[in-house]
């Protein structure tokens, strides 16, 4: 389902924390914007495709450890590519706009993982990422599930209002 898990050093410190585990948030929501506003401008939208397959390709170098994610990590990548070499320029912004929207949907899915404290993963007790900001930064796990939310939503529509300005 596009989830996964991020794992981090315990001798890491309280902001770089707390930054790994507010980023699954918002990572989709920062995306899809950047794709939105850059595909505004059909002169954009091949640079837009580019960078998407550039990410994956990135990520499947530093963070892919299994013959799958490999796969799928490099095959996504070669698409954006192909995608971003097509002639028409009206196709291509609507492509990235596409996977922009894609992107924003990613993001509002994870309102319901947002509000849980834990969850179990092979019989072990896991705290989720607004669970273990609550347990780094104080305060509740709804209440910073509300607020990386509240972020995540807000690049987005100001990615909306970015990219209908003329």
């Amino acid at each position: 389902n596009g989830g996964g898990t991020a794992y981090r050093a315990h001798g890491s410190g309280v902001l770089s924390s707390a930054i790994i585990s507010a980023a699954g948030f918002l990572g989709p929501s920062i995306v899809g914007a950047v794709i939105l506003i850059m595909s505004r401008r059909f002169a954009f939208s091949r640079a837009a495709l580019l960078g998407l397959a550039s990410i994956l390709a990135w990520t499947a170098i530093e963070w892919g450890q299994d013959i799958f994610t490999d796969a799928v990590t490099w095959s996504y990548s070669g698409l954006f590519v192909l995608l971003a070499l097509l002639s028409g320029a009206f196709l291509r912004a609507i492509i990235a706009q596409f996977f922009a929207i894609v992107f924003a949907v990613q993001t509002v899915e994870g309102w319901a993982y947002a509000m849980i404290s834990g969850f179990s993963r092979d019989g072990d007790h896991m705290v989720s990422d607004t669970g273990n900001l609550a347990e780094l930064l104080g305060g509740s796990h709804q209440f910073w599930g509300t607020v990386v939310m509240g972020v995540a939503v807000a690049i987005l529509v100001l990615a909306f209002l970015l990219s209908g300005r003329r």
